[in-house]
């Protein structure tokens, strides 16, 4: 079986890594993929804390710099927890930098071939359910031929 697991450091993605680990044989393939959006393809990114726009070239650099570590940072943290959750077998990761991480994680999901797609929830109530997009939900509805 071929298996592919976003991770995103949350406790939903935690607890899918998990469930994971109790399904995934030794010889089954295992891809923990990330995605994250570097803040210089959003030149309207304001500091979270204070709300300043941080447009400047080298505050956009830096920044970028600390998303692609907290992506690798993210994949080191998965890796250990299905390992420590008694998951069998090799892990591969992949760290993609993209505008829109659904379509990433979509394309991830094909080329990977995978036969299950594992992916948590950030358990959000109602309303912010209508208003957010949903990852998950999108893979379920355009991930043809894997189960989710």
């Amino acid at each position: 079986m071929r298996w592919l697991a976003g991770y995103d450091g949350t406790e939903g993605a935690a607890g899918a890594l998990q469930r994971l680990a109790a399904f995934a044989g030794p010889n089954d393939a295992v891809l923990l993929y990330k995605c994250y959006t570097a803040p210089s393809n959003d030149l309207t990114y304001r500091d979270p804390v204070t709300r300043i726009p941080m447009t400047t070239v080298a505050n956009l650099r830096k920044l970028d710099e600390m998303a692609l570590q907290r992506g690798r940072t993210h994949l080191e943290e998965g890796r250990a927890l299905y390992a420590a959750a008694g998951g069998a077998g090799e892990v591969d990761t992949r760290l993609e930098e993209a505008v829109d991480c659904r379509g990433t994680l979509l394309r991830a999901v094909q080329e990977h071939r995978a036969d299950f797609v594992v992916l948590g929830t950030r358990r959000l109530g109602p309303l912010a359910k209508m208003l957010a997009t949903s990852t998950s939900s999108y893979i379920i509805h355009h991930a043809a031929g894997a189960n989710v």
